[in-house]
């Protein structure tokens, strides 16, 4: 599987600064499902995904 989930520019809000942000979630999220898939553990994408949520402010 490549993708799990594919971003389409529809998804864009029209705010550069988010739509960017969640277009990069989404690529975080499918190297997360490639490498749980592949049965590797990658430091790099766990870190990615904790600055990513981390930055994050609610």
């Amino acid at each position: 599987m490549d993708t799990c989930f594919e971003w389409h520019e529809e998804y864009n809000i029209g705010v550069d600064t988010i739509d960017r942000e969640h277009e990069r979630l989404f690529k975080i999220i499918n190297k997360l499902y490639r490498f749980r898939e592949e049965q590797k553990d990658s430091q790099w994408t766990c870190q990615e995904g904790v600055k990513f949520f981390k930055g994050i402010d609610l």
